[in-house]
């Protein structure tokens, strides 16, 4: 059995995630400022903005999935 595959896979998944969304943002100020915004400067600021309330949700879905109870969640998740 590969246990270094089954422990990354989800943290490849929350990294893909996390990377559509900084994306999403990115294409989005793009469009109201009508000019590039590098990665660098997108990911800056959706962090500033946006971490907090993806990670939150994120913390749900997993304790949703894994069958937790608020009490027993996950740790509180740090950016990647």
């Amino acid at each position: 059995m590969n246990y270094e595959y089954e422990l990354s896979a989800p943290m490849i998944e929350l990294q893909a995630s996390q990377n559509e969304e900084i994306a999403k943002y990115q294409r989005s100020e793009c469009q109201r400022l009508g000019a590039d915004v590098d990665w660098i400067r997108a990911s800056d600021e959706w962090f500033e903005k946006h971490f907090g309330n993806w990670a939150q949700a994120q913390r749900r879905v997993i304790d949703e999935t894994l069958g937790l109870t608020s009490r027993q969640g996950v740790q509180e998740l740090q950016p990647l």
